[in-house]
């Protein structure tokens, strides 16, 4: 199996064995989440709240239901961030980001809460941006949530195409067992179990 590599800005980071970090993985506490479906693939309801709580999100349910009836339509369902063309993703960028703009900034519902609810209406499309996936990829704090996203998006986007095979023989691997996970998310929980960054090997970017 190789390695998952992962270039940033200023350094060259690598999981050198993916499948020990895949088996890892608490599944019987985080793996319900991937299972769950909304019910309503456009419109954001009170069942997302619920579902981004299953992977940790502890939002309140007063603070979800503001959200609640906001639309994600524009954002297509057959978008994939890694698969798809640079024009593509072009587009839908500026499509997702106008789309986020439009959502209504609430106080204790930043993108790491936001994106655990909307990962499964979009899971081939939205990363989870949890806070420890944005400190493995060394982003700065941005300053609106949609800005947070989209720089997580771009980042995991690149990782995703550089390591495009490997997510694929990963992907199928676990099917075989009888775990079906999407390349973005199974490229998620990577980055989310290889904290702290003891745990991966790191040199410099001209290495």
């Amino acid at each position: 199996m190789s390695s998952i590599v992962i270039h940033l800005a200023n350094c060259r980071k690598e999981i050198p064995d993916p499948q020990s970090v895949l088996n890892r993985y608490d599944w019987s506490r985080f793996g319900k989440f991937d299972q769950l479906q909304p019910d309503d693939f456009d419109c954001i309801t009170e069942k997302d709240g619920q579902i981004a709580n299953k992977l940790g999100a502890r939002v309140k349910p007063e603070i979800w239901k503001k959200l609640c009836g906001q639309s994600i339509a524009p954002i297509k369902h057959d978008w994939d961030l890694i698969q798809m063309s640079d024009d593509q993703y072009k587009d839908s960028r500026e499509i997702t980001t106008c789309t986020l703009k439009q959502l209504p900034v609430i106080p204790g519902l930043a993108a790491a809460r936001l994106t655990k609810g909307l990962h499964r209406k979009r899971p081939n499309y939205i990363p989870v941006c949890d806070s420890r996936v944005l400190k493995y990829l060394c982003l700065q704090r941005a300053k609106d949530t949609s800005s947070v996203i989209i720089n997580c998006m771009d980042s995991v986007r690149s990782i995703g195409l550089e390591n495009r095979d490997v997510l694929k023989v990963l992907q199928d691997w676990l099917a075989a067992k009888g775990c079906h996970k999407t390349s973005l998310r199974i490229l998620d929980i990577l980055m989310w179990s290889e904290q702290p960054p003891s745990k991966i090997v790191e040199v410099s970017k001209n290495a």
